[in-house]
């Protein structure tokens, strides 16, 4: 028995967020540019947690989002959450792309 199929994960996924993809960064370090915004069902999940990060390093996460999507995103990315969560566009910590028998099944951010 795998991971349910992302059809039967909608019941969890009562939340929204919004993913900006990284396009670029923009001249002079004045940050990045992104492009058109896309929203996702998932589920957010507030609880300090260790993660290893992109450079190796063992940090602790506030929390995590679990999209109900399999779209290959990028730790660049921008990432808003609903109203009221603390911070609004946390800095993401890792991308990590959830797999079952069938393939690419979730995506979970870490932030």
């Amino acid at each position: 028995m795998g991971i349910p199929s992302v059809n039967e994960w909608a019941d969890f996924m009562p939340q929204t967020v919004v993913v900006e993809p990284w396009v670029s960064y923009k001249g002079g370090g004045s940050g990045s540019n992104y492009g058109t915004a896309v929203s996702y069902g998932c589920r957010i999940e507030m609880k300090n947690h260790l993660v290893v990060d992109r450079s190796g390093k063992t940090v602790t996460a506030k929390g995590r989002v679990f999209l109900l999507s399999a779209d290959i995103l990028d730790i660049r990315d921008r990432v808003t959450l609903p109203v009221g969560y603390v911070p609004l566009q946390p800095i993401l910590l890792d991308v990590n792309i959830n797999d079952d028998e069938n393939g690419n099944h979730h995506v979970t951010l870490e932030f």
